[in-house]
Order: structure tokens, then sequence, then C-alpha cells
């Protein structure tokens, strides 16, 4: 239970004068002991991880971490899942409306915020919360005994949510899920395929769809589902990404790079997910688009030396080596004990015909490290 004059709240907003102004509201009107406040999503996590909050009041353009990645991390999350949520945003979003429908949102506002509209929504939402319908109780105990490997309670449980709810497309969902992760790939498309009939903006069954019409290499099929699940709302974003990963890998990259473009505009150009696929395409030698996104990111986080090594890396590949040089040097001011990044230094110096400051770096390296192969290749090119 949720003592509303006891509990704890955390207040998400890049926006400083907005976490406080929501603050003061809670006190106005009596609402909780205490509150923390965050302005990116990794700060919120740290707290939810380090604090018991019972109550989050989230903004979903929210920067590092979205809002909507956030609340994935919350859902998937044993000991968060049931946290209520109290999405706000700018405008009316269809995709935010979407999500509170299905109960991945307990609530959403609209700003500005009144202290009016802020006490009616956490009434709501702490009433769901203190006392869950029977269908959502059926749910949340059908994914428990799933997780301890207990499938045939659990079928039993989300099939007496179906009936309790039979034209609710979140029971046939939730009962497509357990299908799914059963391999049961057929049933679970019927499933999904009901469940949009019932509810076409259930984005979690629009993404299901997607990732099954892409396990079936239907990829146009997959494509309209994953587009159509964006279109509505940027939640489920990961999926989409995986779907870009899927056509790098049937050599569709051109494709896959507008995917990827979608899907981190969807995001709120999140770091998170812009480094995740920034990696991806290091490793599979997408160059100019991996550079695009690791230029992004240096430009929001300049002190990362890393990101500037895979720049440096990605521009002696591409043949730009005085700026690989240039970006290879500032990298090691950040981080003068990486190895690495001495060695991309010489690789490039032995290029731009200059062995010996090359031969100077790589023979330190061999004083400490004697049997570094690379240091050893490189210096046989110095002379």
């Amino acid at each position: 239970m949720i003592d509303a004059s006891n509990m704890t709240v955390l207040i998400v907003d890049v926006d400083k004068n907005m976490t406080r102004s929501v603050r003061g509201m809670l006190k106005i009107l009596q609402f909780g002991k205490g509150s923390f406040l965050a302005h990116n999503g990794l700060e919120a996590w740290k707290i939810l991880k380090e604090e018991k909050i019972d109550l989050m009041i989230l903004e979903w353009k929210i920067p590092v971490l979205s809002g909507v990645e956030l609340l994935d991390r919350i859902r998937e999350d044993k000991d968060l899942r049931y946290m209520p949520v109290i999405m706000i945003s700018n405008d009316s979003n269809k995709g935010i409306v979407a999500e509170a429908g299905e109960s991945e949102i307990d609530a959403f506002l609209v700003k500005p915020i009144t202290a009016i509209e802020l006490e009616e929504k956490i009434a709501m939402v702490l009433k769901k919360a203190n006392s869950p319908s029977k269908v959502t109780q059926l749910l949340r105990k059908s994914k428990e005994t799933a997780e301890e490997g207990k499938t045939e309670l659990s079928f039993k449980l989300v099939n007496a949510a179906v009936q309790a709810a039979p034209n609710s497309s979140r029971p046939i969902r939730e009962l497509g899920v357990l299908l799914f992760n059963t391999k049961e790939i057929d049933s679970a498309e019927k499933c999904f395929i009901k469940a949009i009939k019932f509810n076409p903006m259930d984005v979690v069954a629009l993404h299901y769809l997607g990732e099954i019409y892409l396990l079936k290499k239907q990829h146009a099929t997959a494509e309209k589902f994953y587009q159509k699940a964006m279109d509505i709302s940027p939640r489920h974003v990961s999926s989409v990404v995986e779907f870009g990963k899927a056509l790098v890998r049937d050599n569709k990259s051109i494709k896959a790079g507008k995917i990827f473009n979608a899907a981190i505009e969807q995001s709120n150009n999140s770091y998170v997910l812009i480094e995740e696929i920034a990696e991806f395409c290091f490793d599979k030698g997408l160059n100019i688009f991996a550079l695009k996104q690791y230029d992004f990111l240096l430009s929001r986080l300049p002190r990362r030396s890393d990101i500037m090594k895979k720049i440096g890396i990605l521009r002696r590949k591409e043949g730009d080596h005085k700026i690989a040089l240039n970006m290879l040097k500032k990298a090691e001011i950040y981080a003068k004990d990486d190895v690495e990044i001495k060695l991309e230094i010489a690789d490039v110096l032995i290029i731009l015909k200059q062995p010996f400051m090359a031969d100077e770096i790589l023979r330190t390296i061999l004083k400490t490290d004697p049997e570094n192969t690379r240091a050893s290749d490189l210096i046989a090119m110095c002379v």
C-alpha cells in the first residue's frame, strides 16, 4: 500500500524550474514526506536504484536516457515494475495516451500543470496501485509465475484474464507474449493481430508483430508494423534498432540507415541508443554512419576519450589521416595510459611518413609490454 502522506516522489524533468514547481505543488497538496529531483534519465535511474521511490512524475522528453527508455527499464525491473508513473508532456502526444491506455503509464499530464490536475492524477494512480483490478492482478501473477518457470500456471492465469476482459487488448496481447516466449510463434501472431483489432494503438502488439515477421524473414511486413508502432509512440525503439541490425546483416545497409535514423529521432536523440547504433555500425564497417553518430555524441559529451578514439580510427579508415591524428592526440590528453590510442597515433604517423615519431611511441610501449604484437609489427614499418 502506498500512503499518500508518507510516500516518496521522484520528479524528473530537464527544466529545473519545472521540477521545483511540481515539488512545491506536492507540498501544498500535502502529498508525500519528501521528494527527489532528477534532470535526465540516468540521474533518475540512479536514484531509483538507490532510494525507495513510491511514485514517479516523468517528463518523456529528457536527455541522455529518454523518458520512454527509463520507463522500459522500470517495467523490466522486478523491484520497480509496479511503481506508478505519471508521464508529463508539452502536448497531448497520442503515443502517451496509447501507453496510458495499456497500463505501461499510469496517467499523463499536459503542461502547464495545475495543482488541481496533479492532485486528481495522483489520487487516481494511487487508488489503482493500492487496489489493482482483477485483470491486473491475474496478469501480474501470470508474469511472475512465467519468470519462475511455472509455464502451465502462467497460461492458466493469463487465460483467466482473457476471459475476465474478453474485449480488451491487453490480456490477449499478454497471452501472445507468453506464446511468443514459448516459441509458439504462429499462435502468438494470431493473438497480437486480435489485440490490435481491439486497440489499433497497442504499440506492444505492433512491435511483437514486427519481431515475428522479422523472424519469418518477411522484412517488408516487419517494417510496416515497426513503422506503424513508431508513428504512434517512441516506446520499444530497441526492437526497431534490432530490425535495422538484421537489415545490415542481410546487406541492406541503406535501408538500415533509414531505420536507425527513425529510431534515433523517435528516442529524442537518446545518447544511449545513439551509442549502441554507433558501436554496431563501427563493428560492421559502416564507417560514415558510425562517424555521424560519434560526432553528435562528442558534441554533447566533449570529454569522452573513447568516442574521440573511435572517431580517430574511423577517420584513419576513411583516409582522413590529419583529422584522425588530431582527434587521437586529443583523446590521448584525456586517456594518457590508453595503449590503443598510442598505437593508433603511431599507425597514422607512419601513414603520414613520420616514422621517427612513430618509432619513439612504439619503443615506449614495448618497454612496458614487450609482447605487444601490434607495436612490434608497426615498428618494423618504421625502418
